[in-house]
C-alpha cells in the first residue's frame, strides 16, 4: 500500500489491528508494520510467534526475513527500547538529541520541542522546563535567543540524555499518582510503590 496517500496509514493500521484483533494487548502491540510480540515463558513466545505468522500468512501479508527478530529480552520499539526492566529512550535517540545544535530559529526550537515531547513522559516537569522555548514558538517578532531559553534547551537535553528506566505497570497492584500544580502548567506522577511509571505534565 502507498503511504503517500492521505488515508492510507489508518487504512492500513485498522487492517492490522482488526486482523490481529485476538492477540492484541494479550501478546501482541502493533503499530502500521511494527509488531511486539511480547511473553514471558519462551515455549509460549515460540508458539505465539508462530500463530502471529501463520494469521499474518493467511492474510496475504510476508514478514522479511531481514526484518524481525525474535527470542530477544530486550527490544527497540517506536524508538523505545522495551525490557523486562522497563521501557527507555532508544539509544539512537539519545545520540541525535546530543547532536542537535542550538536552534537558530522557530522551526529549529519547533523541530527540537518535536523531538523531546516525544519522551516527556521520562521528564519531570516537561513544560515547566521547556516554557521558555514554548513561549519562543508564540513569538511574531524577529527570533530572538536569549539566556533563560539556552538554559531551557541545556536542561531538556540533560534530561533526555539520563532519563530514568520507566517500570512497565503492574495491574495487579495499586498505583499512585501525585500532582502538582503552578503557574506555568499542571504535573504529575505515576508509580506504583518505588517504580516510577510515567511523568505527566
Amino acid at each position: 500500500m502507498p503511504f503517500g496517500l492521505t488515508n492510507a496509514p489508518s487504512t492500513f493500521q485498522a487492517t492490522m489491528n482488526e486482523m490481529l484483533r485476538s492477540f492484541l494487548q494479550k501478546i501482541v502491540l502493533v503499530f502500521l508494520d511494527d509488531i511486539l510480540i511480547y511473553i514471558n515463558d519462551w515455549q509460549d513466545h515460540l508458539q505465539h510467534v508462530k500463530q502471529v505468522l501463520q494469521t499474518l500468512r493467511e492474510n496475504g501479508f510476508v514478514a522479511k526475513r531481514s526484518k524481525y527478530t525474535f527470542g530477544q529480552e530486550a527490544v527497540e520499539y517506536l524508538r523505545h527500547v522495551v525490557s523486562r526492566d522497563g521501557l527507555a529512550v532508544g539509544p539512537t535517540k539519545v545520540f541525535a538529541i546530543r547532536a542537535w545544535l542550538i536552534p537558530t530559529n522557530v522551526r529549529g526550537v519547533r523541530g527540537f520541542l518535536g523531538l523531546a515531547g516525544y519522551y516527556r513522559k521520562f521528564i519531570r516537569s516537561f513544560t515547566t522546563i521547556a516554557a521558555p522555548l514554548s513561549d519562543l514558538l508564540r513569538q511574531w517578532e524577529k527570533f530572538t535567543w536569549t539566556a533563560e531559553m539556552r538554559r531551557a534547551f541545556e536542561e531538556l537535553e540533560e534530561c533526555l540524555c539520563t532519563t530514568p528506566v520507566l517500570s512497565l505497570p503492574d495491574f495487579s497492584k495499586e498505583f499512585i499518582v501525585e500532582t502538582d500544580a503552578s503557574s506555568v502548567g499542571i504535573e504529575a506522577v505515576l508509580h506504583q510503590g518505588r517504580h516510577l511509571i510515567a511523568f505527566y505534565s
